[in-house]
């Protein structure tokens, strides 16, 4: 079990905390800091994936706005290719904005303090050595990091409970039952 607590980052107040539904504080800052930097960049590149799609589909627009009111012939596969471009702009737009979404996640775990668990027999997806994983307990899915999925294997024909942050699905601690 202490090759769990160490991969997993927590102790016995956190488990006890985590029984009763609450997260501790140490739990908490461990959420807000895990991938910060990796988030942010990612956030840097779906802001400037949004500013640009929204400068595209706006002189596209102007564009597009010109050219239909000429209405010729042989303007139709340019109107038509750059209706496709603003449709791609506007997907682009929309998927952009998915970093913040998993962020205002994480910041409402973090406010809230609760934890949820779930119980049963896990199987793990992914390879051993990879730097991510998923674990399937319950059917419901986490992602892992390798080491943490080190540290579950000994474990794979045992019943487990992972306690989990409910809306970003990050795991703040696990329990194995014999």
């Amino acid at each position: 079990m202490n090759d769990l607590k160490k991969a997993f980052k927590f102790d016995e107040t956190d488990i006890a905390a985590n029984r009763q539904g609450m997260a501790t504080a140490s739990q908490i800052d461990r959420l807000k800091a895990k991938g910060s930097f990796i988030t942010t960049l990612f956030l840097l590149g779906a802001l400037r994936r949004m500013v640009f799609s929204a400068i595209v589909i706006v002189l596209l627009m102007f564009v597009f706005i010109g050219l239909f009111s000429i209405g010729k012939g042989a303007h139709a596969v340019l109107l038509q290719m750059m209706l496709n471009v603003m449709i791609i702009g506007a997907v682009s737009l929309v998927f952009g904005s998915v970093p913040i979404l998993f962020l205002m996640q994480k910041r409402c775990d973090s406010q809230e303090k609760r934890v949820a668990s779930c119980n049963g027999d896990f199987s793990i997806s992914g390879s051993y050595d990879s730097a991510y994983n998923r674990i399937i307990v319950s059917g419901l899915t986490f992602k892992i990091t390798g080491k943490e999925t080190r540290a579950l294997r000994p474990y794979l024909n045992k019943t487990i409970t992972v306690y989990y942050f409910p809306r970003s699905r990050q795991v703040a601690s696990v329990e194995v039952w014999a």
